[in-house]
């Protein structure tokens, strides 16, 4: 009776598929069915036309009762519209929360939160309210640009009063029953309650959610309960990603300038480039060096710390420092992997790296190298053969005690040395990865090309196979072998 909305004496005699909507009269058919069968009491849910037209959830609880002389068939019903709304919101927010920690940033993930959210609320429209360069501006709308809901084309009066209901701190509702106020003209509006959500950063409001519900009752205690929980969750986002910010920025300095090379070396050609993740939590350590170590010879670093952030960033340039000190005293590209290995064991136990380093000699061509768990670089000749280089050494910061190797390869006259980081072949569409195979490809198609033609079309070609979204850093160096008294200019860019 308090479900339907009639009286009790309205109810009888009416057929209970009446105030049933269609798509749930062949299960209450199956339901009797069973009951006249025997079956034991029977729990589903379903839903009732309540009087004034609207449908609720309901819960059924269907029996027979077997009396003296005939079978009663009982149905006990309860309105789960509560329970419902309930689910609704946690779905909406596990929704939310799964958008945020899957997205390359906040602003990506916003158009999910806010359908998500309105959703939930049953707004008729939304949108986010942000402030910049001392104005607020309206962005992620949702729900609008349909001209039946030209909901949210806020006056500045309008505007003014819910950046000031924000100031709280907490989630209010505005203009709802008994509360409208000079600032909104409701009469003239297709919403008549609207809930301000700020988006709070250390105790000062960042952003504003706006919803618009249809009618007055739209939003309530419930609505409330959710939005406040909305708050928090997007005010702990925004915060993540300015932290992040800050430190990606941070780190970019640091990670600046291990990424410079020298203008001019004897006897080679080279290219450089370095592209940050997209991702706005990951920062990388990648690193990358060439030196002049006399005699005609050159050194040829590319190296990766196992990590993320500023201390990466950090330890990436004492690894690099490292393995710069120890190449100019000594000539064996595994003995300098191996001091290395044990100093940078001292400075940090916890820290592990994949490096490689060579030594070439522009006047004959040979090349000496260490691959300490390093992707193999490949060496490529001008008619596009390609030849892997061999890693065979372990990592840096297993163990003080390891064991390094060197090997040994030839580069004829225009041959091409093409070294990466493992953000390179790891890079992702879908589930599928970039892959050494199809790099090494590549390199065989562009290896007659110019160091800075190579390293552009193999940074473009990872950017368009992942469509621009890095998960990791990437670095690649190029380095050309010249006649001894070429005199060449490096090329990088970022």
């Amino acid at each position: 009776r308090e479900e339907r909305g009639y009286q009790s004496e309205e109810m009888i005699g009416i057929s209970v598929f009446e105030r049933t909507p269609a798509p749930f009269r062949s299960r209450i058919r199956n339901v009797m069915r069973r009951l006249f069968a025997g079956d034991a009491p029977i729990i589903f849910e379903s839903e009732h036309h309540r009087r004034d037209g609207s449908v609720i959830p309901v819960e059924v609880h269907a029996r027979a009762v077997q009396l003296e002389d005939a079978v009663v068939y009982t149905a006990v019903v309860r309105d789960i519209s509560a329970r419902r709304r309930r689910e609704r919101f946690e779905a909406a927010l596990g929704v939310i929360n799964e958008a945020l920690a899957g997205a390359f940033g906040v602003s990506e993930a916003m158009s999910t939160v806010m359908e998500a959210a309105a959703d939930a609320l049953g707004a008729a429209a939304g949108c986010i309210l942000e402030r910049a360069d001392g104005h607020w501006r309206a962005g992620c709308l949702v729900g609008m640009g349909q001209p039946e809901v030209e909901v949210l084309s806020l006056s500045p009066s309008e505007l003014a009063a819910i950046v000031e209901t924000a100031k709280s701190g907490t989630p209010t509702l505005l203009n709802a029953p008994g509360e409208a106020t000079d600032d909104f003209a409701a009469e003239a509006r297709d919403w008549r309650s609207l809930i301000v959500i700020p988006i709070v950063i250390h105790d000062v409001v960042r952003g504003i959610a706006c919803f618009a519900g249809s009618r007055e009752s739209s939003f309530g205690p419930r609505e409330q309960r959710f939005a406040d929980r909305l708050s928090l969750t997007l005010s702990l986002a925004w915060e993540n990603e300015g932290l992040h910010r800050a430190q990606r920025d941070i780190a970019d300095t640091l990670q600046d300038v291990l990424l410079v090379l020298p203008e001019h070396l004897p006897g080679i050609r080279y290219s450089g480039v370095h592209r940050s993740a997209t991702e706005a939590a990951k920062v990388g350590g990648d690193f990358y060096d060439l030196m002049d170590l006399g005699n005609g010879r050159v050194g040829i670093t590319i190296g990766d710390i196992i990590g993320k952030g500023i201390e990466a960033a950090t330890m990436t340039s004492l690894a690099r420092s490292i393995i710069k000190a120890y190449a100019y005293e000594h000539d064996s590209p595994a003995k300098v992997m191996e001091l290395a290995n044990i100093a940078m064991m001292s400075s940090a136990t916890d820290v592990l790296l994949t490096a490689f380093f060579g030594v070439l000699s522009p006047r004959d061509g040979r090349f000496t190298y260490c691959s300490a768990g390093h992707p193999p670089p490949f060496i490529v000749n001008s008619a596009g053969r390609v030849e892997p280089t061999h890693t065979t050494s372990p990592l840096i910061g297993l163990s003080t005690d390891l064991r390094y190797e060197n090997k040994w390869s030839e580069l004829a006259l225009g041959d091409k040395l093409v070294l990466y980081t493992d953000g390179v072949i790891e890079s992702r569409n879908g589930p599928e990865f970039f892959g050494e195979e199809r790099l090494s490809r590549l390199v065989g198609d562009v290896g007659g090309r110019s160091p800075e033609a190579i390293t552009t079309a193999l940074l473009e070609a990872v950017g368009e196979f992942s469509n621009g979204r890095l998960i990791d850093d990437i670095a690649l160096l190029c380095v050309e072998r010249l006649s001894p008294s070429s005199i060449a200019g490096g090329d990088q860019h970022g």
